[in-house]
């Protein structure tokens, strides 16, 4: 079971709507422009706000359509349903839609850095506890117009609220891997950040 939403889960995460949308409309790899990562904010700072917005919701909900396919085929119920141990299937299948976005295999292991989809599988783990996660890490980012430090508290201070409340270990596992992979495809990011020198987001408004 868990092998299989892996896989399926990084089927779905292999589709680049940041670089479909790109060559679509505008005939670009955006993979050559700006920072050259293959995800909505780039694709918001090179191109504009409206197609940067389409591209994160996109890769949002492949994370969540991923998380509820799996969730119905392997408890036979939506994952609200059936309790925390009915999220191991979409976390799984989440996973593998985070593997699938920043790892496509068609595009040489080079795609986008995972926060948009990551989103999405905290999402379906609590509205309510990613709401949260959700403000803190938009509060950071409007005051500190770092988006690599806002998207890192996210994840970071969703996973803090699902150890303080003693989720299931395999729950805060696969919760840990969504975190560690997002540190890590930033971590250029935060180098730049403990040096001073990280760019702060400025955003081209066509």
């Amino acid at each position: 079971m868990r092998f299989i939403c892996i896989f399926f889960g990084y089927c779905i995460g292999c589709i680049q709507f940041a670089y479909i949308l790109c060559k679509v409309f505008k005939n670009m790899d955006i993979r050559d422009y700006g920072s050259g990562n293959a995800g909505s904010t780039n694709v918001i700072r090179t191109i504009g706000f409206k197609l940067g917005f389409l591209v994160f919701l996109l890769d949002l909900c492949k994370a969540i359509f991923a998380f509820i396919l799996m969730a119905l085929v392997f408890n036979g119920s939506y994952f609200y349903m059936n309790g925390t141990n009915g999220l191991i299937p979409g976390l799984y299948a989440g996973l593998g839609v985070v593997l699938g976005h920043n790892f496509p295999f068609y595009m040489g292991f080079k795609g986008g850095k995972g926060i948009a989809s990551s989103v999405g599988v905290i999402f379906c783990i609590s509205i309510l506890l990613s709401s949260v996660s959700y403000v803190i890490g938009l509060l950071v980012i409007y005051i500190s117009r770092f988006v690599s430090l806002g998207a890192i508290l996210i994840l970071l201070s969703f996973l803090i609220m699902l150890l303080c409340l003693k989720y299931p270990l395999e729950v805060l596992f696969l919760d840990a891997m969504l975190t560690l992979l997002a540190i890590y495809q930033h971590r250029h990011n935060i180098r730049r950040l403990v040096k001073g020198q990280e760019n702060k987001f400025i955003m081209n408004k066509k």
